[in-house]
């Protein structure tokens, strides 16, 4: 069973007083789509967001985190197994109020199709110059993250093996997403931020892979 492959990935930040929509193309075979988040917003008791659709279907909300800055947000995390492939979709996020959101679209093809393939969220919350999270996986996982922290001109960089896809600035915080291969039980998602240490929250699922060429490989031995 391999690790499923990055498809495609967008973002944008944007003040949503309703809504906010990025438009993107999942392709196959055996696709799934991610939609991580960063939430600023005046009232932080509440988190704003109220829920994501893709093509106009509801995608499911894996968790949700709160983390104290200068300016509180919020982190979350929803996810769509096999989503409609070979157009250009909308993905909207929905507000119950105004907020600055940080929007960050990753699509992956390769993904198991039987049952629930997104593991457990996992979250963390720190003061530092080095964030991390601890995602529980397997090997044949994918494992994407979310970082999220309030000065923009403190530059992100990637912690070995994993790959950045995201690097989004959006009102007074910045945002970042990456990707690497799942490891047995857990892999470690982290961070260095070059101008020192930061009040920051992150966010990371691993998504199995298809046993479909696996058991491929078994029928023919």
């Amino acid at each position: 069973m391999g690790a499923p492959l990055v498809d495609a990935y967008n973002s944008q930040s944007g003040f949503a007083n309703l809504t906010l929509t990025q438009v993107h193309t999942c392709s196959g075979p055996e696709p799934a789509l991610v939609v991580l988040l960063l939430q600023n917003a005046i009232d932080i008791s509440e988190d704003y967001v109220t829920g994501v659709t893709y093509n106009g279907v509801a995608m499911t909300k894996e968790g949700s985190g709160l983390w104290a800055g200068g300016a509180n947000c919020w982190l979350q995390l929803y996810t769509m197994k096999n989503p409609p492939t070979g157009s250009s979709y909308n993905v909207v996020v929905t507000v119950s109020a105004a907020a600055n959101v940080n929007l960050h679209v990753v699509s992956l093809k390769g993904v198991e199709q039987a049952g629930d393939p997104f593991r457990t969220v996992a979250t963390a919350t720190g003061t530092s110059s080095t964030p991390s999270v601890s995602v529980t996986s397997e090997i044949g996982d994918i494992v994407l993250d979310i970082v999220g922290y309030e000065d923009t001109s403190n530059n992100p960089s990637v912690g070995s093996g994993q790959t950045e896809l995201i690097d989004l600035t959006g009102g007074t915080h910045r945002s970042g997403t990456s990707w690497e291969n799942g490891s047995a039980s857990s892999t470690t998602m982290s961070w260095s931020l070059d101008g020192g240490s930061e009040i920051w929250g992150m966010m990371g699922i691993a998504i199995q892979g298809s046993s479909v060429a696996g058991n491929k490989a078994l029928l023919i031995l």
